[in-house]
C-alpha cells in the first residue's frame, strides 16, 4: 500500500509539472490580436496662405499651399482642384495639380475684382474623378490706392484697347474671339460674349457717337470686320468690299466721317456709310504697304503715315496720295489731330523727338526730345490727347503726360507692350507683357 501511494504522488507530480510546462509555453508564443483595418481615409487642409489681405486683381504674396493625406500619411501624386471667383465670367478650374511627396500642392491666387471676402476651395480628387475631401481659404481684397495695379478678371493677352464716349472700356485678346468690356476705368472686367468673331481681336475703334468698329484676323488668315451700334449688343459683319481683308493693321474714323481700314496685303479701303460700302483708297499709294492714323484737316484734306515713316496727302477724299516732303519731318512714326486741329507727329527714329503743326502740316516745329538714356532707342508711339493733357510713350522711359510742353510728369514704368491709352478721368492703362495694368493717381 505503501507502494501505491508513493506512485499516486509521482504521477501527480508529473501531471502538474506538465501543466506548467503547457502554461509557460503559452506566455512564450501568443497568439496574434485581430488585424486592424488600414486608415484610408483622404483628407485635405490649408498649410500656408489663408487668411491673407490683399488688393483686388493682384496675386498673393504668400502662395496658397494644401496638404492632402491619407491617413496620416501624406499622399503624394493626388489631384487638387482649385475654384475661385472670376468676376462672373466662367468658373475657374485649375486641373491637375498633383501633391508632391509630401502631400503638397501649391496655388498663386490672383485676386477677383470684388472687395471683401474672397473664397478659394480646394478639392482632392480621386482617380475616377470624384472629390474625396474639400477645403476653402479665405482673404480679405481691399480697394486699390495710388499706383500701378494689374486688372481684375482680364485674360492676358492683350491687343487693342479703346474707350466709347460712355465711359465704356474696349479690349481685344491676342488669342480667343471675345470682347472684355470694363466700366470701371479698367479695374475690372467682363466678358462682351456677343461679340461674333471667331478670330483673334486686332484693332478697336469707336465714333463720337460711340458706334463700334472691330478688326480680326491673324497672318495669312481671312478676317472680319464688324460693326455695332449698341454698345456691343448685336453686331453686323460688314467685310465685304474690303481689298483683301487679311490682318488689319489699323481702323481711323475721321471728323468728316469717314471710315479708313489698312490690311497687310489690301492697302487702304475707304467707306462713307460706316462699313456697308468700301472702295479701295490706294491712288499713289503701294497695295503691299500698310498704313495708319488717317487723319482729316479742316479743309478736307487727308493725311496717312505709312510703315516706311512716310507722310502722305489727298486732296480728294482718299482718291488719290502723294507724298510730303516737310523737313525735318521725314520720318513719321505716329499722326495725332487734336479738338483744335493742331497736329502732333513723333518721327521713326531713336532721338526721342516729338513735333507739332498748327497749319495743317505745312510746317512744323520740335516740342520735346526725351532725356537720354544710354543704350535705349528712345521712340514716342502711342499719341493720346484727353482735354488739354497730351499722353505718350518713350521706348526706354515710359509713359510721359504734359499740358504746356514746360512741365513733364514721368509715370516711370518702362513699357514691355504698345497697347495704351490715358481713359477721359485720366486713368492710365498699358499692356505689359500680355497683362494689363492700370495707374491711379
Amino acid at each position: 500500500m505503501f507502494y501505491s501511494r508513493i506512485v499516486a504522488s509521482s504521477c501527480k507530480w508529473a501531471v502538474a509539472i506538465g501543466l506548467l510546462a503547457a502554461a509557460g509555453c503559452g506566455k512564450d508564443k501568443p497568439e496574434p490580436p485581430p488585424a486592424q483595418p488600414a486608415n484610408k481615409t483622404i483628407t485635405i487642409s490649408v498649410v500656408r496662405g489663408n487668411n491673407q489681405r490683399d488688393t483686388v486683381g493682384h496675386i498673393l504674396r504668400d502662395t496658397v499651399v494644401v496638404k492632402v493625406l491619407r491617413g496620416s500619411q501624406p499622399a503624394a501624386g493626388y489631384e487638387v482642384r482649385f475654384d475661385k471667383p472670376t468676376c462672373n465670367i466662367e468658373p475657374s478650374v485649375l486641373s491637375q495639380v498633383y501633391t508632391n511627396a509630401k502631400g503638397l500642392a501649391y496655388y498663386r491666387w490672383r485676386l477677383s475684382g470684388d472687395a471683401g471676402p474672397q473664397t478659394l476651395t480646394a478639392r482632392a480628387i480621386d482617380s475616377v474623378g470624384t472629390a474625396q475631401a474639400t477645403i476653402a481659404a479665405t482673404v480679405t481684397a481691399v480697394q486699390p490706392t495710388s499706383g500701378w495695379h494689374p486688372a481684375a478678371c482680364l485674360p492676358q493677352g492683350i491687343n487693342a484697347l479703346c474707350q466709347l464716349p460712355n465711359g465704356r472700356v474696349l479690349a481685344g485678346l491676342s488669342y480667343n474671339e471675345y470682347l472684355y468690356y470694363s466700366d470701371d476705368e479698367g479695374r475690372t472686367w467682363q466678358r462682351q460674349a456677343t461679340f461674333p468673331g471667331p478670330g483673334t481681336i486686332s484693332v478697336i475703334k469707336a465714333t463720337p457717337q460711340g458706334e463700334i468698329f472691330v478688326a480680326t484676323g491673324a497672318t495669312n488668315a481671312q478676317g472680319g470686320f464688324y460693326y455695332s451700334a449698341d454698345n456691343g449688343q448685336t453686331w453686323q459683319n460688314r467685310t465685304a468690299g474690303i481689298s483683301d481683308p487679311r490682318m488689319f493693321q489699323d481702323i481711323s474714323y475721321t471728323a468728316g466721317g469717314k471710315l479708313f481700314v489698312s490690311t497687310y496685303f489690301g492697302g487702304l479701303s475707304v467707306s462713307t456709310d460706316k462699313g456697308i460700302t468700301w472702295r479701295v483708297a490706294n491712288g499713289g499709294l503701294s497695295t503691299s504697304d500698310r498704313f495708319r492714323d488717317v487723319t482729316e484737316l479742316a479743309n478736307g484734306d487727308l493725311l496717312v503715315v505709312n510703315t516706311g515713316s512716310y507722310l502722305y496727302k489727298s486732296t480728294n477724299g482718299g482718291l488719290n496720295w502723294n507724298r510730303t516732303s516737310n523737313n525735318p519731318l521725314y520720318s513719321v512714326y505716329n499722326l495725332l489731330a487734336d479738338a483744335n486741329g493742331d497736329l502732333y507727329a513723333s518721327v521713326d527714329q531713336c532721338t526721342g523727338d516729338l513735333y507739332k503743326s498748327t497749319n495743317g502740316g505745312a510746317g512744323w516745329q520740335k516740342i520735346y526730345t526725351a532725356p537720354p538714356v544710354p543704350s535705349s532707342c528712345l521712340k514716342i508711339t502711342n499719341l493720346s490727347k484727353i482735354g488739354n493733357a497730351l499722353y505718350f510713350l518713350v521706348v526706354g522711359i515710359g509713359i510721359v503726360k504734359t499740358t504746356d510742353f514746360a512741365t513733364y510728369t514721368y509715370f516711370r514704368r518702362r513699357p514691355r507692350g504698345f497697347a495704351f491709352i490715358p481713359t477721359r478721368n485720366h486713368t492710365l492703362l498699358l499692356e505689359d507683357t500680355g497683362e494689363l495694368l492700370y495707374h491711379l493717381n
